[in-house]
C-alpha cells in the first residue's frame, strides 16, 4: 500500500514543477539545467513528510495546511524569500508572508494538489510511509535543499530582528502542529467534489499555458521568473484559493487530501 502514497507524493511533486515553470517558463530549463533537480529533491522531501503525517496521524485539510505552514515559514527562515523585499515593518514584508504561505504555499501547492493526487490514485490505507530516522532524513534534505537556494540566490544575511521574528513564527507554527499530531481522530475517506474537479483542471491547463506562453525571463524579486506570469498566477491563485475558501467554509465540505 505504500506505494500508493509514493505514487501520490510524486504527482504532487510534479504538480509543483509544473506549477514553479509556469512562472518560469520551459525555455529555463535548458538555461539552468539544476534547477529541475533541486526543485524535485525540495518538493519530494517536503511532502513526503506530509504525506506521511496524513498516514501517520490521520490528517484532513486543515492539518495538512498547519503542517505547510511550519515547513512554509521554514523554508522562508532558511531560503531567499520575497518576505524580506520592500515594503518592510521591522524587516518583513507582511501582505507577502501572508499570501506566499497562506494562498501559495499552504492551500495551491500543498492543500489542492494532494486532492488531484487522490483523485489519480485513491490512497486506500493510511499508515506511516516514513520510519522516524526516516523523517529526519526528508527533513534534513528539505532544509539543506533550501538552503541551496539561498546560497545560488546571493540572497543578504538576514537581520537579527527578521531572525527573531522568523525564529518566532516558526516556534509558534511548531507548537500548534504538536498540538494538532497529540489529537485522536478517525480515519478520513476521501470524497470526490466535481466542484474541485474542475477548479484543477482549469488550473492545471492555466498552469500549462502559462509554462509554454510565456517564455523570456529575466531576475524577479530573488529568482529567475518571468514577470509578467508571475503578475497573472498572483491573480489566478487568489482566484482558486477564494473558491476553495468558499467550498471549505461556505459549502461547510473539507478538502479531502
Amino acid at each position: 500500500m505504500k506505494s500508493k502514497s509514493l505514487i501520490i507524493v510524486l504527482i504532487v511533486t510534479l504538480f509543483n514543477l509544473l506549477a514553479e515553470y509556469s512562472l518560469r517558463g520551459f525555455s529555463n530549463i535548458s538555461a539552468m539545467p539544476l534547477l529541475p533537480l533541486l526543485l524535485f529533491i525540495n518538493y519530494f522531501a517536503y511532502f513526503i513528510i506530509i504525506e506521511d503525517f496524513i498516514g501517520r496521524f490521520k490528517f484532513k485539510d486543515i492539518h495538512v495546511f498547519i503542517a505547510a505552514l511550519f515547513f512554509g515559514i521554514i523554508w522562508q527562515l532558511v531560503g531567499p524569500s520575497v518576505v524580506y523585499l520592500p515594503p518592510t515593518i521591522f524587516g518583513i514584508n507582511w501582505m507577502s508572508l501572508i499570501f506566499v504561505n497562506i494562498v501559495w504555499w499552504c492551500s495551491i501547492q500543498t492543500v489542492l494538489p494532494f486532492y488531484i493526487a487522490n483523485r489519480i490514485s485513491t490512497r486506500k490505507k493510511y499508515e506511516p510511509l516514513l520510519s522516524k530516522s526516516g523523517l529526519i532524513i526528508s527533513f534534513v534534505v528539505f532544509v539543506l535543499a533550501t538552503f541551496i537556494f539561498r546560497l545560488a540566490a546571493s540572497f543578504p544575511p538576514l537581520t537579527i530582528i527578521q531572525i527573531i521574528l522568523m525564529l518566532i513564527f516558526t516556534i509558534a507554527s511548531g507548537l500548534w502542529l504538536k498540538k494538532i499530531i497529540k489529537q485522536p481522530r478517525d480515519t478520513p475517506k476521501f470524497q470526490k467534489s466535481w466542484f474541485l474537479d474542475i477548479i484543477a483542471i482549469l488550473f492545471i491547463i492555466y498552469l500549462i499555458y502559462s509554462t509554454f506562453h510565456f517564455t523570456e525571463t529575466s531576475l524577479v524579486h530573488v529568482t529567475i521568473l518571468n514577470l509578467s506570469a508571475l503578475n497573472a498566477s498572483v491573480k489566478v491563485t487568489f482566484v482558486v484559493f477564494l473558491l476553495m475558501l468558499i467550498y471549505r467554509q461556505v459549502f461547510k465540505k473539507p478538502i479531502s487530501v
